[in-house]
């Protein structure tokens, strides 16, 4: 998944016409699904780095896992939300998913409105914000600024791990 931008590279991949062949990579790196069923987890998630956990959850929900998840997902606005609906639902069909989302910029949204930060998780979370182990993925300076909040809120570094998803 990609959001169109107004860089060359989406430019021209939204110029492609449908049908169209392009030669893909396969993914990069090891932000994967923990194996720890009994731990807590926190997914944290900016904008279009929504896009792994969407994964993340889709197999847990698929293979019937014991993971307990929050999912903070934080956007400007509902219309910039990717994968809104589809999270939605997942909640519902798990009763071991929390979904909190947060809108920053838009006016008619009835929620959270706070960009993330260590009183939103204290108010989302139940018990001290230290008992989690937090993923979090996003524009390269929102995970930067989440690491040292989650940081200076007392998590040790071996519970925060970090991906930053750049685009073209």
């Amino acid at each position: 998944a990609t959001r169109l931008r107004y860089s060359a590279f989406k430019r021209s991949l939204a110029e492609l016409p449908l049908g169209a062949e392009v030669e893909v990579e396969e993914p990069k790196g090891s932000f994967l699904l923990p194996d720890d069923p009994e731990q807590q987890y926190v997914f944290i998630a900016g904008g279009i780095g929504i896009t792994v956990f969407r994964c993340m959850l889709r197999y847990i929900a698929e293979e019937n896992l014991p993971h307990r998840v929050t999912l903070v997902y934080s956007n400007r606005d509902r219309e910039s939300t990717a994968f809104f609906d589809e999270l939605q639902e997942l909640e519902r069909a798990n009763p071991n998913l929390r979904l909190v989302l947060t809108m920053t910029d838009d006016s008619k949204w009835d929620g959270e409105t706070r960009r993330i930060d260590a009183d939103l998780l204290r108010d989302h979370l139940d018990g001290e914000l230290d008992s989690y182990t937090y993923l979090v993925a996003g524009p390269p300076a929102m995970v930067e600024a989440m690491e040292t909040t989650l940081r200076d809120a007392g998590v040790p570094d071996e519970g925060v791990r970090p991906e930053r998803f750049s685009g073209y």
